[in-house]
């Protein structure tokens, strides 16, 4: 396979790189279409690798002629193969020959680092709405022997910004995590670029926004002596409140009369035991639902975006900024009555009294299978934000998530005409599993009541740009978590 300039073995080349990824310096060889930047961290580009133009175009059909798995869960949508280790296309081995070979030792002259002879390697199909969210490449905590990151391109000639697909490089925190997108690289044919994986290399694949152009790619790792990283810095612990006794709310102006019922009451607990979910539409009054979307747009209102983006990204109401409607729907949710009302629904023991009544017939409970009541009471408590969606915000699963049972409970405002290909979703799965458990999708004004047990986890999916697509282009959320 013929290589456009001899950079393999260009010693000038060589040396410019070693001595740069030493001083983490950076340099740009216009002329040898070669360049390393350190910011936000080192990474280097090499363009026009391939020196025949036919043999870039086969190797593009080849490719795309291959078998493709479709990977989507919580961090990423898109299309990857098989590793290219067992491929048999002549193209794809010439190219793959030349990785473990001729590239894995010139990146071992530049970097010192001694590398596997195999690396990983994977052809990645990048259409529509596909995307790869922030994560830096860890794997079980010590990057499990992958040093260096690689791309190489085979994108159409005209790739633009605008088609999407850029890889974004994260800038760090003082805590080691990423803080806001410092470099987008456009993809670019023909052009492979490769980093360090370390602790601060934070990157994205951006939502792919062209209808027509197939961002196509060869990636992987190159693997090494296992680069051991500091402790990962925990999330600030968010401080669950007890149940508020003392409300001057007028309830009957929030609730549906029919959730007031006693014998619905008892219906929708016997549904709920049986599968842990269920939605109840038109929760609040119209009239009070309307007041309180009118409320969610008001410009007064103060929105604290959430992150790091490696976790999550969406949007937290200042409570202090929240006009008087939306600040008495957050008091109704931290109210006793709420939590004796959802004792009621659920079964569970968010309240003395829901505890008492249960506690002479738990034997015979439908629940009593799935659900035990805490032996010395418990503490109910509960954690409620306002939140607000938008294109590009997501949650994403951590291992690292205290091992918890809760219910989660939303209610969802201005959310009518969101469609399941604009992703905002809720999903429910076993910790450490990728099989979803559970959809919960975004139905307007309904009480959406859920149990998870401490080995279930939930994500939102990522909201794509198909959202800026309808006449709403953000929705909003009462989001609220009891404890027993």
């Amino acid at each position: 396979m013929e290589i456009s300039r001899d950079f393999l073995s260009d010693q000038k080349i060589v040396n410019r790189f070693a001595s740069s990824i030493k001083s983490q310096s950076s340099f740009t060889l216009a002329d040898e279409g070669v360049e390393f930047d350190v910011v936000p961290f080192p990474h280097g580009k090499i363009t026009n690798l391939l020196q025949n133009k036919q043999t870039v175009n086969e190797l593009e059909l080849e490719l795309l002629r291959l078998k493709y798995n479709q990977k989507n869960n919580d961090l990423y949508k898109f299309e990857q193969s098989d590793d290219v280790k067992g491929m048999t296309s002549p193209g794809i081995c010439q190219f793959r020959d030349f990785l473990y070979s001729d590239f894995r030792l010139w990146l071992t002259k530049i970097t010192g680092i001694s590398f596997l002879s195999e690396p990983d390697a994977s052809v990645s199909k990048y259409l529509y709405t596909d995307h790869l969210l922030c994560h830096d490449d860890d794997i079980q905590g010590t990057t499990d022997g992958r040093r260096y990151a690689f791309i190489y391109y085979l994108v159409p000639d005209n790739w633009s910004e605008e088609d999407g697909g850029c890889l974004d490089l994260y800038a760090v925190d003082e805590k080691r995590q990423p803080s806001s997108v410092s470099k987008s690289l456009v993809p670019e044919r023909n052009s492979i670029v490769f980093f360090e994986v370390t602790d601060r290399s934070f990157h994205r694949v951006n939502e792919i926004l062209s209808q027509e152009k197939c961002r196509l790619s060869i990636s992987g790792w190159f693997r090494g002596p296992a680069f051991v990283r500091p402790e990962p810095q925990p999330d600030p612990v968010t401080i669950a409140k007890p149940m508020v006794t003392d409300t001057s709310l007028e309830i009957p102006e929030w609730i549906d009369e029919r959730y007031m019922d006693p014998e619905t009451q008892i219906e929708i607990q016997e549904s709920f035991e049986e599968c842990s979910e269920i939605q109840l539409s038109g929760f609040i009054k119209n009239a009070k639902y309307q007041e309180l979307v009118k409320a969610f747009r008001l410009p007064s209102v103060e929105w604290i975006q959430q992150s790091p983006a490696n976790r999550r990204s969406y949007e937290v109401a200042q409570r202090d900024s929240i006009p008087p409607v939306l600040e008495q729907l957050v008091q109704l949710f931290e109210s006793e009555f709420m939590f004796l009302m959802l004792s009621t629904l659920s079964g569970l023991s968010l309240h003395p009294a829901a505890a008492e009544d249960g506690s002479e017939d738990e034997e015979e409970g439908p629940s009593s299978s799935k659900r035990s009541r805490p032996d010395d009471g418990g503490n109910p408590r509960c954690v409620v934000e306002v939140r607000r969606w938008k294109r590009g915000d997501y949650t994403l699963l951590d291992d690292r998530q205290r091992a918890e049972s809760a219910l989660d409970i939303s209610v969802f405002f201005n959310s009518k005409e969101l469609t399941k290909e604009c992703g905002g979703f809720s999903s429910y799965v076993a910790r450490g599993e990728d099989e979803e458990l559970l959809t919960i999708f975004p139905e307007e004004n309904a009480l959406t009541m859920t149990y998870r047990d401490a080995e279930t986890m939930k994500f939102v999916k990522y909201i794509n740009h198909r959202i800026n697509q309808l006449n709403n282009q953000c929705f909003y959320e009462l989001s609220a978590v009891y404890y027993e």
